[in-house]
């Protein structure tokens, strides 16, 4: 554990540079910095004491995945102290609400305990979308985009995050070539955004938000220009989109993108569902936006979801479960797991009826797939599956009806955002239970359970 907490340490320094942006943008707006001044310290100074207290060794990869859970629980905790200085109380409520917010953010969910945005500093409106922004990438490739002393540790906490693939020389290489796209898609963003219409503040912040596949909004009343929800449907579709997929793009082979499976797999969700949708529900506004915005798990919502017809909202939870593609910004089962899953079906029954010695590969996309992938791949759905069943019959046991139940669930663990009850309304536990949710589809699930059993066995 001395380990792990020695490259916390380090983590937590590079995290309260981060803090910086809102500090300025704190007494450029003459609103209070104290706050997030107060949170960069508390991370400088609890970084300095673990990297300083504990040793640096080699990382395997049972202590990078524990290192990846216990950076986002960190970060959320310090991240949640502007929220708690917005409350100005430390009632159990509020500060359950200051760090619902927080890892609402990091984890690029989007649920809000705010039933309206409208009122608050534009400073702690800032931040919401930074947290969101920093989630979508991932604090630990930052960490390694940033930092140049890692070497033997570097890919383990690289398949951490669950990347197998690379795109640059070494892991660090790979990590600033992830930087860059991101940011460059960012900035391309703003501009767009600030030439559509929307002032430089709102530019930035839905920029991070949309690119990261967040769904915070800086405004109650969102937008409904349609120049400005086409800018943002192409950057959560970028969002969605695999990093290494940019990087073809990035490399000249922009055809790459109309061949990869998952892409493929993802432009004939939206449009088929919204094919579906459309004839369904002609009266219903903005159904391609609401689509984009289900199907790549950003979770912005033009309209009150709440008002939908039930038909609706469950083909809205079905785009929530598939999520987007694998290596990007977007959570949900990945639409690579739902590919190898139906494209298992008949292999295996084709495998089961050839002959024993017969050699039948499982393809998709025309790429072949290990059956120890296949096996990772069904334990996961399932594992999500059993997350999603428990906190749907909690969630219904502190009497909530099943439809908003299970939405919400699905939302909060398909790390989307979409609502149909007001956050606020949600007792303490209920929060908890999303809480839990967030935390375990933003990190895929088994860093969380690897850090459990490391905490169970006082390793």
């Amino acid at each position: 554990m001395r380990n792990i907490l020695a490259y916390l340490g380090l983590l937590l320094e590079v995290f309260a540079f981060f803090l910086i942006l809102p500090t300025i943008a704190a007494l450029y707006l003459n609103e209070p910095a104290e706050p997030f001044l107060i949170a960069a310290l508390i991370s400088l100074i609890l970084g300095l004491y673990f990297e300083k207290t504990n040793k640096q060794e080699e990382l395997r990869i049972n202590e990078a995945l524990t290192l990846t859970a216990l950076s986002f629980l960190f970060v959320s905790i310090i991240g949640a102290i502007p929220y708690i200085y917005h409350f100005a109380e430390f009632s159990s409520r509020a500060l359950v609400d200051s760090f619902f917010e927080s890892v609402s953010g990091f984890t690029t969910t989007g649920l809000t305990v705010f039933s309206s945005v409208d009122t608050l500093p534009k400073s702690l409106l800032f931040w919401r979308a930074e947290t969101q922004w920093i989630g979508g990438i991932g604090i630990i490739i930052v960490f390694l985009a940033i930092l140049s002393e890692l070497k033997t540790s570097a890919l383990p906490l690289y398949r951490a995050q669950g990347y197998t693939e690379h795109i640059g020389i070494t892991i660090k290489d790979t990590a600033r070539k992830m930087a860059k796209i991101y940011s460059f898609y960012t900035l391309i963003g703003i501009l767009l955004l600030y030439v559509a219409g929307l002032s430089f503040f709102e530019s930035i912040s839905i920029a991070f938000s949309s690119i990261s596949t967040g769904g915070f909004s800086v405004t109650g009343a969102f937008y409904t220009n349609p120049i400005v929800l086409g800018i943002l449907s192409v950057l959560m579709i970028l969002g969605a989109t695999s990093f290494f997929v940019h990087d073809r793009m990035f490399r000249g082979d922009i055809k790459y993108f109309f061949k990869n499976a998952e892409i493929r797999a993802l432009m004939a969700i939206v449009f088929g569902f919204f094919a579906l949708l459309y004839f369904a529900f002609p009266n219903i506004s903005n159904i391609f936006f609401e689509v984009v915005s289900a199907a790549t798990t950003t979770g912005y919502a033009t309209q009150n979801l709440a008002l939908l017809p039930l038909g609706f909202i469950g083909t809205i939870v079905i785009l929530m479960i598939f999520g987007g593609a694998s290596a990007s910004t977007a959570g949900g089962i990945k639409i690579s797991r739902v590919l190898i899953a139906f494209k298992s079906i008949p292999w295996f029954v084709k495998k089961m009826t050839a002959p024993k010695s017969a050699i039948v590969p499982l393809k998709v996309g025309g790429e072949s797939i290990d059956e120890d992938v296949l096996t990772t791949t069904v334990v996961f759905i399932m594992t999500y599956i059993l997350a999603l069943v428990i906190a749907s019959s909690a969630f219904m046991y502190f009497g909530f009806g099943i439809t908003d139940s299970f939405f919400q669930v699905v939302s909060a663990l398909g790390t989307v955002g979409l609502s149909t009850i007001e956050i606020s309304t949600i007792p303490v536990i209920g929060k908890a239970i999303l809480i839990a949710c967030m935390f375990l589809g933003r990190l895929e699930i088994f860093p969380v359970l690897i850090l459990l059993k490391n905490i169970a066995r006082r390793e």
